[in-house]
């Protein structure tokens, strides 16, 4: 039985089953009369022929034609296209028109908008209807509908989760969520690489994680999170026992308020914060504290699955530079692990990236096109980049950058920044990093 229609639950009556022959016959009939091959259906096979050359290569990278079928255009001698997974040919997909939904979500919602525009003027068989709906929701609605994997072009969240989850390891998901079968496949970044991050106000005095100790921290909404049960495990080997606090205030407004000591959340490409916090940089309070390198390298050891439990090094001067603020947000009489011998720097894991994916099913040539219509129009999609002077062009050159191996990445996104030289994945970020002047600090080469 097809995975996209789902499998029938129940027996079938004589009748029932006379009535269902019936139907298949007369359909059979029809499809016969037309030729056999509709261009506008969803393919929705579970595997690719063999010799059809437009399978995914097993190492997760883009087969050369890029997802198409034959070389014929994909039709079989019978006349009827046997695309496989996730196929159709770049002939069919110019010939019908698309709706495929593209999720959005908080303060994300900027980047689903400017690509639902840069996509639509590029691509006029395209539509983009935006769902505001978070992972958890979707593989819920999936469950119940399938067939709507085929058309989803979810955000993923951190791909922390999927990682995971490749490597078999389910337990930080939650019990009541039904997991697919398969991993999402990496496909566009909104925040494509930054780290994880705790913040605090100056007057909290709080500067590394052994200052968190009896201090009360926001988690958001979700305590049992990936990106918290990860906090969690840091605070137990720094030997910290900070107090939880659970709430949808905004992290800033309640630091101000005085409500909590620190929160967590993330910074952009190891410089930029979210919108979140611009309250705290505009009280000009704002402090990020130190992971310290020990702590780090405790929990790479403890979780060797964890590609992302690396230090990365987040600098004062960068970090006002970034977001064009005239004072420290790193205390200047506290020298971060990750310092310099001129610059105060801190460290903190990375990994905290935030990505748009789709599932094996959803039309290659489709994200192909899509992908290729961003990174070439790549001067619009940064213009919406919020927050510092320069970050718009830092987007755009690491858009396809995460913590995730290439291997994880969409076979049609994955052609897409082969063919126009755009790097991806974590093998692109380290090739981006060994371009720089100084690629531990590879922001000079944009601040200087």
């Amino acid at each position: 039985m097809n995975l996209l229609i789902g499998s029938p639950k129940g027996t079938l009556g004589g009748r029932q089953l006379v009535w269902l022959l019936l139907a298949a016959l007369a359909m059979m009939g029809l499809l016969a009369a037309c030729g056999g091959n509709d261009p506008t259906a969803v393919p929705t096979a579970t595997t690719a022929t063999a010799d059809d050359g437009g399978a995914a290569a097993d190492d997760g990278s883009a087969a050369d034609d890029g997802g198409a079928a034959d070389d014929d255009g994909g039709a079989a001698d019978d006349g009827g296209a046997d695309l496989g997974v996730g196929q159709v040919t770049e002939e069919e997909f110019f010939a019908q028109d698309w709706d495929f939904t593209l999720s959005s979500q908080r303060f994300f919602s900027w980047a689903s908008v400017t690509m639902k525009r840069v996509i639509e003027e590029q691509l006029p068989n395209v539509t983009l209807t935006l769902v505001d709906a978070t992972i958890t929701e979707l593989l819920v609605d999936w469950e119940r509908s399938p067939e709507k994997r085929a058309l989803s072009i979810p955000y993923a969240g951190t791909p922390k989760e999927w990682d995971m989850f490749r490597g078999g390891n389910t337990s930080l998901f939650p019990d009541n969520v039904p997991l697919p079968e398969v991993a999402p496949e990496l496909s566009w970044g909104v925040y494509p690489y930054s780290q994880m991050q705790i913040w605090t106000t100056d007057a909290s005095g709080i500067n590394s994680v052994h200052d968190l100790d009896g201090k009360t921290i926001r988690v958001g909404i979700n305590p049992e999170s990936v990106s918290n049960s990860i906090h969690r495990e840091w605070y137990d080997t720094a030997g910290v026992k900070p107090r939880e606090i659970v709430t949808t205030q905004n992290g800033p407004t309640g630091l101000l308020e005085g409500n909590y000591d620190a929160s967590t959340s993330g910074i952009v490409f190891q410089l930029t914060t979210s919108g979140d916090y611009i309250p705290l940089q505009t009280a000009k309070v704002i402090r990020m504290i130190d992971f310290t390198r020990d702590s780090i390298s405790q929990m790479a050891k403890n979780h060797p699955e964890w590609d992302f439990m690396v230090p990365v090094v987040l600098c004062d001067s960068a970090m006002a530079s970034a977001m064009n603020l005239p004072y420290n947000v790193i205390d200047p009489d506290y020298v971060g692990e990750g310092s310099f011998e001129d610059e105060n720097c801190t460290v903190a894991p990375g990994g905290h990236s935030v990505l748009f994916s789709t599932f094996p099913e959803f039309p290659q040539e489709a994200m192909y096109q899509m992908t290729k219509a961003l990174v070439e129009n790549m001067s619009d999609v940064s213009q919406a980049y919020p927050g510092a002077p320069w970050a718009g062009d830092v987007f755009g050159e690491r858009f396809g950058h995460t913590t995730a191996k290439q291997v994880s990445f969409a076979s049609g996104a994955a052609r897409a920044y082969e063919e126009l030289g755009q790097t991806y994945g974590e093998e692109g970020t380290q090739e981006w990093y060994s371009q720089r002047t100084d690629p531990k600090r590879w922001w000079l080469d944009f601040i200087r």
